[in-house]
């Protein structure tokens, strides 16, 4: 299985195997990506295991089922998140900002901006989403794990 992941590091990038990840969790199909090697060249450098059994115990576990992937940025400001209260939803990088606004708490997190988690190491160890984080591999040693 980990040749397996780090074969979609090779043919996807990390955007790739967020993607792949996303898809398997709500039992999709997945769609190839463009290649990025970066985020494997990190890997081979550093040795990092990927997270393969935390990810996997979610595979199809969705399957069917609905949600919502919830960006960053100024448009945020014009939603209200209250309503997807009960939906299953992906939040990324400083979505802790609008959980303090405004009390949305994501059912899935998951940060994939470096400079996110160096700016925001604490805050983002401290984070609870509903059911899972999700971090780059090379953050591993710094994230605290969560007893959920």
């Amino acid at each position: 299985m980990l040749q397996s992941v780090r074969n979609e590091y090779n043919a996807n990038g990390v955007s790739g195997v967020l993607n792949k990840t996303f898809k398997k969790i709500f039992g999709l199909p997945p769609e190839k990506t463009k290649n990025d090697c970066s985020y494997l060249k990190y890997e081979e450098v550093c040795q990092t295991e990927p997270d393969v059994i935390s990810i996997s115990r979610f595979k199809n576990k969705y399957s069917g089922k609905r949600c919502f992937i919830v960006g960053n940025g100024p448009s945020l400001n014009k939603l209200d998140l209250k309503k997807l209260d009960g939906e299953y939803t992906f939040a990324v990088n400083g979505i802790f900002y609008k959980t303090e606004e405004m009390g949305f708490v994501p059912t899935f997190y998951m940060v994939e901006d470096g400079h996110v988690i160096d700016d925001n190491l604490e805050r983002i160890n401290s984070y609870r989403p509903k059911i899972h984080r999700f971090f780059p591999t090379e953050y591993k040693n710094m994230i605290t794990r969560l007893c959920q």
